[in-house]
């Protein structure tokens, strides 16, 4: 019952601690990105209401101000609070970063056990 390993595992066990570095920041900028995307289309299309809205822990406003004449102006931005993404990208990349280490630990005491068999 002598199995192969696998291309991908072995590049994974094998992968230097700089190498899941700079990968985890890597994904943790592209899912915080795409959360922030997520919930601003989900506040911009879930009320019709004039005023401010805020979205993803009140980092990102929309304004929608209708006037008297029936014009409507539109403003969208930061609201300059950076702690909550900053607080959501670190929980995220020690989620990250620990599953790829635990996992390449995993890896290589699997190696390990296949070699002492």
């Amino acid at each position: 019952m002598n199995q192969k390993e696998s291309e991908f595992l072995t590049k994974w066990r094998e992968s230097s601690s700089i190498t899941m570095f700079f990968s985890s920041i890597f994904v943790v900028f592209a899912i915080t990105l795409i959360s922030m995307t997520v919930s601003f289309l989900a506040m911009l299309f879930s009320s019709g209401d004039n005023g401010i809205r805020y979205c993803f822990f009140k980092t990102i406003y929309f304004e929608a101000i209708t006037n008297a004449d029936g014009d409507t102006s539109l403003a969208f931005g930061f609201t300059g609070s950076t702690f909550p993404i900053l607080f959501f990208a670190g929980i995220l990349f020690m989620f990250i970063f620990g599953t790829y280490f635990f996992a390449k630990k995993l890896l290589k005491y699997r190696q390990h056990l296949i070699e002492t068999r």
